[in-house]
């Protein structure tokens, strides 16, 4: 760990590996690590079970960082333990019952895959369906006791809670995005015609083919709205190329570099196999190559940084990664038009002209 280094993102980085790297995680605590700062980010980026494999077996002196930190491994190990289970009766069962087969998508999918249930939190579970499944859907879970709770972004998806399954709305998704939010060319159907039968807590279901699967994980890491913010998803990049690895396979990167392309999302994989590389998943340098101008580079230097983790998540240095991400000229100036119109058109001529001013200033700073 060289001085330049945060103690703190370095702790993060080793702790939260498919398999901790204890020694790195002892080097950083001797190094200064805040392990205060690194209980609150385990919890805001959703790797409090990662963390806590390791600071649980340190000194006492340490316990009064841990408090929120143990609170919140407790919650997704009962989540895990408690909840999880019931999604396999109150959710895909009844829809195999109605004749339909959801593509599952993101937590559930990936969760399974690490080394210990309570590691991988879920927030909601996405489920993928055709536009002519949906209602059939909806009906379906109604009749089990689900309640659509909303139907957001022009429709692209509905989500449903019940009653048995606090804090795990399901997500029934027939796209990934509204039109003016979306930065990739990946859609729903693409996933869904890449669908491969699997089985979820036991029951049947779709998966994808892992090299899909990972471009998928990727640009969602990716989207305006996360931008890599959280370091669970990266981790989730890590587990999966790890998991492909473990049963003696091996991910056919071209076909990943094929997919990527296709998505225009090729510096969304790259950033996530950065990141991934630093969680221990290998993979070809020239996957991890940035593809773009210097300019985006260096807009895309802060989530490419080691001490990403502990970088603070303000507006200024968020503001530029939805761009920098996105490879698409089309999807980024679109971006660009419902985020100048998103404070109504009476503020869209301020907005154009601070928008204006700050990628002169940038393109200025660059410049020098």
């Amino acid at each position: 760990m060289s001085e330049a280094d945060d103690p703190t993102a370095a702790l993060l980085w080793a702790a939260c590996r498919p398999e901790p790297d204890v020694a790195a995680c002892e080097e950083a605590r001797s190094s200064g690590a805040d392990l205060g700062v690194a209980a609150q980010l385990a919890v805001a980026q959703r790797i409090s079970g990662l963390l806590w494999r390791v600071v649980r077996s340190w000194s006492a002196d340490d316990e009064q960082s841990w408090d929120g930190l143990r609170r919140d491994v407790k919650r997704c190990e009962a989540q895990a333990t408690l909840l999880r289970p019931r999604l396999a009766d109150e959710l895909l069962r009844p829809l195999n019952a109605a004749g339909l087969m959801p593509l599952v998508f993101k937590g559930p999918a990936i969760a399974a895959r690490y080394p210990k249930p309570g590691l991988r939190p879920m927030d909601d579970i996405d489920l993928v369906l055709p536009a002519d499944q949906r209602q059939a859907a909806i009906d379906a879970l109604s009749r089990v006791g689900w309640d659509v709770l909303a139907r957001t972004g022009e429709h692209y998806e509905v989500v449903l809670v019940h009653p048995a399954l606090p804090g795990l709305p399901v997500e029934l998704h027939v796209e990934l995005d509204v039109p003016k939010h979306q930065a990739f060319r990946l859609r729903a159907v693409d996933l869904w015609h890449a669908r491969q039968p699997t089985t979820i807590f036991g029951v049947p279901a779709y998966g994808m083919a892992p090299e899909t699967e990972l471009v998928a994980l990727a640009t969602h890491a990716a989207k305006p709205f996360h931008v890599f913010q959280r370091l669970l998803w990266s981790v989730d990049i890590a587990v999966l190329i790890g998991a492909v690895n473990a049963i003696g396979g091996s991910l056919d990167w071209d076909r990943v570099d094929r997919l990527a392309r296709q998505a225009r999302a090729r510096a969304a994989v790259a950033v996530a196999l950065n990141q991934a590389a630093r969680l221990g998943a290998e993979s070809p340098e020239r996957l991890r190559h940035l593809e773009t101008s210097t300019a985006r580079r260096r807009a895309l230097g802060a989530v490419l940084d080691l001490n990403w983790p502990t970088v603070p998540r303000d507006v200024a240095t968020t503001s530029r990664l939805p761009y920098a991400l996105v490879d698409d000229p089309l999807l980024r100036v679109r971006l660009a038009t419902s985020n100048i119109f998103a404070a109504g058109p009476a503020h869209a001529p301020e907005r154009v002209v601070n928008l204006t001013w700050r990628a002169g200033r940038r393109w200025w700073t660059l410049r020098r």
